[in-house]
This record gives structure tokens, C-alpha cells and sequence, in this order.
């Protein structure tokens, strides 16, 4: 490059040593693509989603609950936002009563499926919701026998229905 410039001098060319280019001017539409890219990105934020709930009720009502060893602060009825399908383990229990567990599965709706997840997920403009029910049956707590004599008298019993 040096060798070029001088021998450029040597002939009486004058070469200037930086080349300044002027700002270019706006371009007349500036306000349209600004319009474009404030559209564009507006029509990514408002994409829809999809909402999860599960509602655990139980008979009788106002029973405790631990959803995958996770305690829930209320009882039942309630509801539980979920992020994931599969399976899931429901304790539930009143006081002085036996505990249930219940294994629930939940499986994927159809807009939950690959690849149609990634369009419901984030293209659709609208919000899907996805609402399950479970209704757990609590056993009901036997009452104790009175007396040793009612135990011994029911134990016969039994005893006999098994002969």
C-alpha cells in the first residue's frame, strides 16, 4: 500500500490520506419503519399463552392436601396452577380420619403437542386454558368399639363369616 502511494507522488498524483464520507440523509419513509418495528414488537409481546389449573375438591369438603409432597396452604376446595403434564401424587386427609393418596395423570391436550405446542405457545394470540378436575373420595373413619367384650363379639363374628 505505501509502495502504491508513492509511486502515485512520483507522477504528481496527489492521493488524500483518509476519505471522509458525508452522514447520509434520512430516508423519506423513516416513520413507516419505525411504525413497522413498534407493530412488529407488539404483535410478539401480545402473543397468547397457556394457563394450567387443577382443581382438587374432596367428599367431604375441607380436607388437607400435599400435591407431589408439596403441603397446600388451603383445603379443598382449591385450585393449583401446573406447569407440566404427567403424573401426579395426591394426599389428602381430615383430621382423624385415614389419608387417601391418589395417583392423578394429566395428559397433554392436543394444542400441546410437538410441534403445534410452539405455535399455541407463543405465535396464537390467543390464551388457552387448560382447567382439570379431581375429586378425591375420602374413607370414612370407623368408630372404635366400645367395650372389649363388643371387640371380642365382632372378632367372632368375622371369624365365623370366614369359615
Amino acid at each position: 500500500m505505501a509502495e502504491s502511494t508513492a509511486l502515485l507522488r512520483r507522477h504528481g498524483v496527489n492521493t488524500p490520506s483518509r476519505v471522509q464520507i458525508p452522514p447520509s440523509p434520512p430516508s423519506p419513509n423513516w416513520l413507516a419503519e419505525v411504525r413497522a418495528v413498534a407493530s412488529a414488537c407488539l404483535l410478539i409481546a401480545a402473543t397468547g399463552c397457556v394457563e394450567r389449573y387443577l382443581e382438587i375438591d374432596s367428599n367431604p369438603t375441607g380436607a388437607h392436601v400435599v400435591v407431589n409432597g408439596k403441603a397446600q396452604e388451603q383445603p379443598t376446595p382449591l385450585v393449583i396452577p401446573f406447569t407440566s403434564y404427567g403424573t401426579y401424587r395426591v394426599d389428602a386427609w381430615l383430621p382423624e380420619q385415614p389419608a387417601t393418596t391418589e395417583w392423578i395423570e394429566l395428559d397433554a391436550p392436543w394444542y400441546q403437542w410437538f410441534p403445534i405446542d410452539l405455535v399455541s405457545e407463543l405465535f396464537d394470540p390467543f390464551t388457552h386454558v387448560d382447567r382439570r378436575h379431581v375429586t378425591i373420595e375420602l374413607a370414612q373413619a370407623t368408630a372404635a368399639p366400645a367395650s372389649r367384650a363388643e371387640s371380642l363379639q365382632r372378632a367372632e363374628k368375622l371369624r365365623q363369616s370366614t369359615q
